[in-house]
C-alpha cells in the first residue's frame, strides 16, 4: 500500500518536472527567435540567386547565408534581446540600394530596424534592390 502511494507521488513529481519543461521550451521557441526574410533583387526586378549576405548584430557576425534560386531567403536566429539590432552586408560587387526620406544612396551595409519585427519574431526586409557598382 505504502510502496503503491509512494510511485503514484514519483509518477506525479515526473509529470510536474516534464510539464516545466514543456512550457519553457514552449516559452523560448515564441519568444527568443528572430526570422529574417526577404528577396534580393536588381532594379530591373531580376532574382539574384546564390548571392552571400551576412548578418550582424553590432560589430559581431552572427550569420552568414546564401539566397535560394529566386533570391530569397529565411534566417532563423536565437535571440536573446528584443532590442538587439542588426545589420546587413554584402560583397562587392554588389551595393544596397536604399531609399532614406526621399534620398537615394548605395551601400554594402543595410541596418535593420527591430521595430519591424512581428509579436513571432519575424523581420520582414521584403525585396532589398542591389545595384552593381
Amino acid at each position: 500500500m505504502n510502496e503503491a502511494r509512494n510511485n503514484r507521488i514519483k509518477n506525479l513529481l515526473i509529470f510536474i518536472f516534464f510539464l516545466f519543461v514543456a512550457q519553457g521550451c514552449q516559452e523560448f521557441i515564441h519568444d527568443s527567435f528572430d526570422t529574417f526574410q526577404g528577396k534580393t533583387l536588381t532594379k530591373t526586378g531580376d532574382p539574384i540567386a546564390n548571392l552571400r549576405l551576412n548578418l550582424y548584430s553590432g560589430s559581431s557576425l552572427v550569420y552568414s547565408f546564401t539566397t535560394g534560386s529566386q533570391g530569397e531567403f529565411r534566417v532563423v536566429l536565437p535571440s536573446k534581446n528584443i532590442n538587439t539590432s542588426y545589420s546587413m552586408t554584402v560583397r562587392e560587387p554588389f551595393f544596397f540600394e536604399i531609399n532614406r526620406f526621399d534620398q537615394i544612396f548605395t551601400d554594402n551595409s543595410l541596418m535593420l530596424d527591430p521595430s519591424l519585427r512581428t509579436a513571432n519574431g519575424v523581420i520582414d526586409l521584403g525585396e532589398l534592390i542591389l545595384v552593381e557598382k
